[in-house]
């Protein structure tokens, strides 16, 4: 009598733990993760310091100045995306603890996304004036 082997069933996922993303930001250093811990790059509030944008502020109902916290953390423009898990977080820990995870990869690309578009037509504006 021959024994076959009966294929295992995948483990279910913990609901605990949120799902990771395959392609998700590598905690390495990297151009995104620098500027979201650094507050420097293409975030409004460092640009108009260097007379790259015209306004700090963001474009967002809350009119505030636009840091990589704001985004991550408190911009309506974003709240459908953002995870409830970032609540008020502070960054250092969203980028230990949920960096890897799918839902806060989505905000991140989104917001990135956004910057690059909202950066042309900052520059679009100040070739007009």
């Amino acid at each position: 009598m021959q024994h076959t082997e009966t294929p295992e069933k995948p483990p279910t996922p913990n609901p605990s733990f949120p799902p990771y993303s395959t392609e998700s930001l590598s905690l390495w250093p990297n151009h995104i993760l620098t500027q979201l811990l650094t507050n420097r790059g293409c975030f409004r509030s460092y640009l108009h310091k260097l007379k790259k944008s015209p306004t700090p502020l963001c474009s967002c109902p809350e009119r505030v100045e636009q840091t990589a916290r704001h985004l991550t953390i408190e911009c309506s423009l974003f709240s459908k995306d953002r995870p409830a898990a970032l609540q008020n977080l502070p960054l250092p820990v969203i980028t230990q603890f949920h960096i890897h995870t799918v839902d806060v990869h989505r905000l991140i690309k989104n917001i990135f996304q956004m910057l690059h578009e909202q950066s042309k037509r900052d520059q679009l504006l100040s070739h007009h004036n």
